[in-house]
C-alpha cells in the first residue's frame, strides 16, 4: 500500500474552475466537412473540425496501437470506434460511454506512456511509427509473440505492464485504505457528475452509485448496506460511522449534519482531504453538491462548513478504513 498523504496541504491546491474545454461529443463526433454558411452563402469549414478530427484520429492511432481497434484512423466517429473505445473504457474502469473525450484520451496516453516505458523508449504517450517499430523488435525477441507492432492482451502481459485495471477498494463493505477512499472519490471528482438525488453514475468499480452527496461518500468508502444499494443517506450514516475529535480528522474522514441537526428533509456529508492551514480552520473538501455548483467539486471550505447551519457539522469516521 502506498504511503498516507499528509493531512495539510497548500492552499493553492484548491479548485479552480477549468478552462473551458470542446464539448466532449463534439471531439468525438468531429464536424467533419459541413461548416457554417456565411452571411455571402459560402459554405465554410469551422475552425473546431480540425482540432476535433485530430482528436479523434490521436484517439484512433492509441485505440489501434493498444489492439483494440482495426479500422481506418480517419478521424470520423462509427461503430468500430466507438465499440473500441468501450472495450478501452471497461478495462480502465472509466465511464463506459464509447466516446474518447479527455478523461479517455489521458487515460489512453498513460497506458502507451507505461508500455513504451517498458520498452525503454520515449514515453510520449503516443503510439507513433517509433512505438510500433519497437513492439514488433520485442514481440520478434520473444517466444509466442506475432510481431504485429501492437501492444495487446499477450504482449502487455510479457512487458508487465497493466492493462485491466483492479477495482480500487475491494468487495463492497471491506476495509479500505484512506488512499483508496480518496482514489475512488476523485473518480469522479476528476470527471464530475450532474447533482441528482434520484439518479446514478458508475464509480470507478463500474458500480451504479447514487449521485447525490451521500451517495458520493458512500462510493468512495464502498459502503453498501444492502445489494443493488446505491448510498447510505445522510439520515442513517450514524449508525455506521464512528464520531471523531477535529484534531483526530484525517484524509477520507468526514463533516457530516443530519436531517434532524439541519432542521431538513436533508442533510449532508462532504469527504475531508486535509488542512489547508496550521491553523485548523479550512480544509479541502470532497463533494457531490447541488445549488449553484451542481457538480463533484473540490474546494476550501471553513471549518466546519460554511454555509447555512455551518456550525451544526460533526466529524465522522467510517470505522472500515485503515490507517
Amino acid at each position: 500500500m502506498a504511503t498516507t498523504r499528509t493531512s495539510t496541504i497548500s492552499a493553492d491546491t484548491r479548485r479552480t474552475p477549468a478552462p473551458q474545454e470542446l464539448d466532449r461529443r463534439t471531439l468525438f463526433r468531429g464536424i467533419g466537412a459541413a461548416g457554417l454558411l456565411t452571411a455571402t452563402g459560402i459554405l465554410a469549414v469551422p475552425l473546431r473540425a480540425s482540432a476535433a478530427d485530430d482528436s479523434l484520429k490521436t484517439a484512433q492511432t492509441g485505440l489501434h496501437g493498444l489492439d483494440y481497434y482495426s479500422g481506418a484512423i480517419d478521424g470520423e466517429t462509427g461503430p468500430e470506434t466507438a465499440a473500441a473505445t468501450k472495450a478501452f473504457q471497461k478495462d480502465r474502469l472509466l465511464s463506459v460511454d464509447g466516446e474518447p473525450g479527455p478523461q479517455t484520451v489521458a487515460e489512453l496516453k498513460s497506458v502507451i506512456g507505461a508500455v513504451q516505458g517498458a520498452l525503454d523508449i520515449e514515453a510520449s504517450g503516443t503510439f507513433d511509427d517509433a512505438t510500433a517499430e519497437a513492439v514488433t523488435a520485442f514481440q520478434t525477441s520473444e517466444d509466442g509473440l506475432e510481431p504485429t507492432g501492437r501492444a495487446g492482451v499477450e504482449t502487455m502481459k510479457a512487458l508487465d505492464v497493466e492493462r485491466v485495471r483492479e477495482p480500487v477498494g475491494g468487495e463492497p463493505n471491506a476495509e479500505i485504505s484512506r488512499e483508496d477512499v480518496i482514489e475512488r472519490a476523485m473518480f469522479w471528482v476528476d470527471d464530475p457528475r450532474p447533482y441528482s438525488m434520484k439518479k446514478a453514475s458508475p464509480g470507478i468499480d463500474g458500480k451504479q452509485w447514487r449521485t447525490d452527496c451521500s451517495g458520493f461518500v458512500s462510493m468512495a468508502w464502498n459502503l453498501r448496506r444492502s445489494d443493488g444499494d446505491t448510498g447510505t443517506g445522510t439520515g442513517q450514516l450514524p449508525e455506521v460511522l464512528e464520531r471523531i475529535e477535529k484534531d483526530d480528522l484525517k484524509p477520507g474522514d468526514a463533516l457530516l449534519i443530519t436531517p434532524g441537526a439541519n432542521g431538513q428533509s436533508y442533510g449532508h456529508v462532504v469527504l475531508f482531504n486535509g488542512w489547508t492551514d496550521d491553523a485548523q480552520t479550512e480544509y479541502e473538501g470532497l463533494e457531490q453538491v447541488g445549488g449553484s455548483l451542481d457538480e463533484t467539486t473540490k474546494r476550501a471550505i471553513s471549518y466546519p462548513y460554511d454555509s447555512g447551519n455551518g456550525e451544526s457539522y460533526e466529524p465522522y469516521r467510517y470505522p472500515k478504513i485503515t490507517d
